[in-house]
């Protein structure tokens, strides 16, 4: 099973990247996707309790946070509605990263040779 995930978040990680200067809907079904792979898991809390315990993921956190908190003083719902949607990736994407495997040096370094 765990080749299997491993796979799942490859191809995932492969859809992101790939489609970054192509289809945006894309990148967002990636992200969903490797949401699914960190809540279909054993260990949920793990998973949770690692995203909590992040200092970047409060820090994306806080931006999500304050774009959610200044809608509570707009007048005009629509475009902050259009903000939280764009800033829910800043919440979704660590929290999906979290329930990835570590990256051995192996895998690390062969990720730095394909980008460069």
């Amino acid at each position: 099973m765990p080749d299997q995930r491993n796979i799942f978040v490859f191809l995932a990680c492969a859809m992101i990247v790939g489609m970054l200067f192509g289809l945006r809907a894309v990148v967002s079904v990636a992200t969903i996707l490797m949401l699914v792979n960190t809540f279909i898991t054993p260990n949920v809390r793990e998973n949770f309790q690692r995203f909590l315990s992040s200092k970047p993921a409060w820090a994306f956190l806080a931006i999500f946070m304050s774009t959610l908190f200044s809608g509570f003083f707009s007048e005009d719902t629509t475009t902050w509605l259009e903000w939280v949607r764009i800033r829910l990736g800043y919440v979704a994407f660590p929290l999906a990263i979290m329930g990835l495997p570590p990256l051995t040096k192996r895998h690390y370094y062969g990720l730095v040779y394909w980008f460069f």
